[in-house]
């Protein structure tokens, strides 16, 4: 079996599981087989061996529920993952789909805003950080219409709002993110010096980060009212990993709390739903959101 058709299996079995209390190993393989892929008991066994020591989800069996389920306290699972096994398995849809019917293109709408330039940069720039290397490129900054050469050591390859990003050192004590759609003339140099691990906590605050600028200052605990109709749109995609949504008691109220940076791109989402939706705490965050609407107000006058 192909890796590309392991990876559809591992998304198909994973997404059983969530959505499915306990299912046995008949109704995993059946499950399979409705997705067209039809493989044998001791395959499926070893789909389950190669999940956890190659991702590191660890799948066990209940003997109590007979049946199947995630042993997250055993499990060193990276979430982003199922981003790109969402990805593959609606390629492999389309490209089945289409092979069928090139007409049914016209059936299918997508949006206009994404921007793959410069994604012919993405694996050699992640293969530079697997083996520790640094790159130089050119780099164009929006603001000042300027083109300059750069050299970073990469750590992290990040997407956000249908953008890539390059996350690297500039020496041992800056780290830069560049736009990975305004780099050109990408080269692969030597072994750095500088390692991973001299900025590993400043990696770890883009756990709670929406977008790819963190800030200043620590995460904050963030309060919000929140409407019943957005709530029902926040629970099918969460703004971010923290969010916590519960009951207040009142008929259509609800409260929404995440642990995250509050920079830009966490504030421009508080502000799309500012009529269905206001911070209760911080106080600083709750008067900075109230002047970017008497801004925006002013505008329009």
């Amino acid at each position: 079996m192909s890796k590309y058709t392991f990876l559809l299996s591992f998304n198909l079995i994973v997404k059983l599981i969530q959505h499915k209390a306990y299912p046995s190993k008949d109704q995993v393989l059946d499950y399979l087989r409705e997705n067209d892929i039809n493989i044998s008991e001791r395959t499926f066994y070893r789909h389950l061996e190669k999940i956890k020591t190659d991702f590191g989800l660890d799948i066990e069996y209940s003997k109590i529920h007979e049946g199947y389920f995630i042993n997250h306290e055993e499990s060193q699972f990276n979430n982003s993952l199922f981003n790109v096994l969402e990805h593959i398995s609606l390629t492999n849809i389309l490209t089945e789909d289409l092979n069928k019917n090139s007409k049914n293109l016209q059936l299918i709408s997508f949006d206009d805003s994404r921007n793959f330039k410069g994604i012919e940069y993405l694996k050699p720039i992640l293969l530079a950080i697997q083996r520790g290397q640094k790159i130089s490129f050119t780099h164009y900054n929006f603001q000042k219409e300027t083109h300059k050469k750069r050299s970073v050591t990469p750590f992290l390859l990040k997407e956000y709002s249908n953008r890539w990003y390059v996350v690297g050192a500039m020496n041992p004590t800056e780290m830069r993110v560049f736009g990975i759609d305004r780099i050109s003339d990408l080269e692969i140099g030597s072994i750095s010096s500088i390692k991973r691990e001299q900025f590993q906590e400043h990696l770890k605050k883009f756990n709670h980060t929406i977008g790819v600028y963190y800030g200043d200052g620590e995460p904050e605990r963030i309060v919000c009212n929140v409407d019943e109709i957005l709530v029902k749109y926040l629970k099918s995609l969460p703004l971010h990993h923290s969010q916590l949504i519960y009951s207040t008691g009142v008929s259509g109220k609800y409260r929404v709390e995440y642990f995250l940076y509050p920079n830009l791109e966490f504030k421009y989402q508080i502000l799309s739903f500012s009529t269905k939706l206001d911070i209760i705490e911080p106080l600083h965050l709750k008067e900075e959101i109230i002047g970017m609407i008497e801004e925006a107000q002013d505008r329009y006058k």
